[in-house]
């Protein structure tokens, strides 16, 4: 089994004045493919989880973007955009695939989009198409 990995994570606050860039993200937590196991591997982290699990079924992990930035207001559109296209050029990589798992907090705003998490999702299953399955890891109370 060939499962995608990839992480975008960042909790808006919509009071904040304080906008979230693409070097908010950098500043936290910016990997992107095989760095991405060899620094998040045994850490409290979702994706250390994840590797846990899939070392014991051995399936085939591809990790294409883990990045995250501190809560703060929404995100800059063209900071999304950018992310997404890092994670969509690495899944382009990963060849023929047998499912998602996205890592996302869940409230994520950002400029004109609403719901930055649900659009994450909508580009990525516009992507990968109705017959694969994504499955989305999200904070408890998002």
């Amino acid at each position: 089994m060939r499962l995608v990995v990839g992480m975008i994570i960042q909790e808006t606050n919509s009071f904040s004045s304080v906008s979230t860039s693409i070097q908010s993200f950098k500043d936290v937590m910016f990997l992107e493919g095989d760095e991405i196991p060899l620094k998040l591997k045994r850490t409290n982290t979702e994706v250390a989880g994840f590797m846990d699990r899939v070392c014991k079924e051995k399936c085939d992990s591809v990790y294409t973007l883990a990045t995250s930035a501190s809560s703060s207001g929404p995100v800059q559109r063209e900071a999304l955009d950018f992310l997404l296209s890092r994670l969509l050029n690495q899944l382009e990589k990963a060849g023929i695939i047998d499912g998602v798992y996205l890592i996302c907090h869940g409230s994520m705003l950002v400029d004109k989009i609403p719901d930055g998490t649900g659009h994450i999702l909508q580009v990525v299953r516009e992507k990968i198409g109705l017959n694969i399955p994504i499955v989305v890891s999200l904070d408890l109370h998002a």
